[in-house]
């Protein structure tokens, strides 16, 4: 753990926007930037991931498992689990108080800090290094009325980068016969980042779109393991889409794709036969991580896909977001 007292008499007047070593910044709240108690416990929860990602946390923690250093989720428990122990010396004396806080220490005092952030801040379903007890914390959550609730997070990590927007606003006008819509989509959860669509021109009344997707989930570097568990929740959303009534997937693969500049990348794919109001459309689903985002693409047709073609089409596209 950090020297808290050292943290406490450092941080007070401190910036929005936070360096940290030469390669991460820490961006606080608006609504706890002038909250010097608020602020200086959500600063360490982000100084924890900051120090997580580039191994200085290990050097003071040496005992924390080798498979938990890569695990999302433990980086998490150990940022969350670090944020409530500054909080406990600032409100020792019941002053100040935050309700938010005040539920976060009552899930980990009963031990269900892990299942807490499986359940309400675990997006991408990471598959945890440890067995969880979800059952069990669900019903605690219905005992403490937890059901609804709604986790907050008040500070980021950001690595130094530019948005998804700046990457996508550049892309050309025109990819093959795909031609570019006139806004990227941004949305309003910036670990959800921004989408572009492309869409080519109709033949013999056929509709083909093409939609881009670069997000990074929250986390300032994409963890081991991320691509996968988002190939494979893409996969269920499209499943689980009510406007579906069927969808079948083809074998997954994994490509390596050689880009037009010569970089290799790894990338998930699948195609998926879809019925939706009586009418089949086809699809094909690529995940991958590109500019310490991941890059989501699909491509959805009323018409079998040129598997080739979309091939070309999504090197293009990767070497030019990788050249921005």
């Amino acid at each position: 753990m950090f020297g808290i007292k050292k943290i406490i008499n450092t941080l007070s007047g401190k910036k929005k926007e936070q360096p940290v070593g030469n390669t991460f910044v820490i961006n606080l709240h608006p609504m706890i930037e002038n909250d010097e108690a608020l602020s200086t416990a959500w600063f360490v929860y982000a100084s924890t991931k900051s120090q997580w990602l580039t191994g200085e946390y290990f050097t003071k923690h040496p005992n924390i498992p080798e498979q938990d250093r890569q695990s999302a989720l433990e980086l998490e428990f150990y940022a969350r689990q670090d944020l409530l122990t500054v909080w406990e010396v600032l409100s020792h004396n019941g002053e100040p108080q935050d309700d938010y806080l005040g539920i976060l220490s009552r899930v980990h005092k009963a031990g269900f800090l892990r299942e807490y952030i499986w359940t309400f801040l675990n997006q991408a379903k990471i598959e945890p290094s440890q067995k969880l007890k979800l059952d069990e914390f669900q019903t605690w959550c219905e005992k403490h009325q937890l059901i609804n609730h709604q986790a907050e997070t008040l500070a980021m990590v950001f690595k130094d980068k530019n948005s998804p927007q700046f990457f996508l606003e550049k892309l050309p006008k025109k990819i093959g016969a795909f031609k570019k819509e006139a806004r990227v989509m941004i949305y309003n959860e910036p670990e959800l980042g921004a989408s572009i669509g492309y869409n080519k021109a109709k033949k013999n009344n056929k509709q083909v779109t093409m939609t881009v997707y670069l997000y990074d989930l929250g986390y300032p570097e994409i963890p081991t393991g991320l691509k996968e568990e988002t190939f494979n929740q893409a996969k269920m959303d499209m499943k689980e889409n009510p406007a579906y009534q069927q969808v079948i997937f083809d074998k997954d693969q994994q490509i390596q794709l050689t880009l037009k500049n010569s970089k290799q990348l790894n990338i998930y794919t699948t195609t998926a036969q879809i019925t939706s109001n009586k009418l089949n459309h086809y699809s094909v689903l690529f995940i991958t991580e590109i500019n310490q985002y991941l890059f989501k693409m699909r491509v959805t047709s009323e018409k079998p896909i040129n598997f080739n073609e979309i091939i070309e089409i999504l090197n293009l596209m990767i070497t030019d977001l990788n050249t921005n």
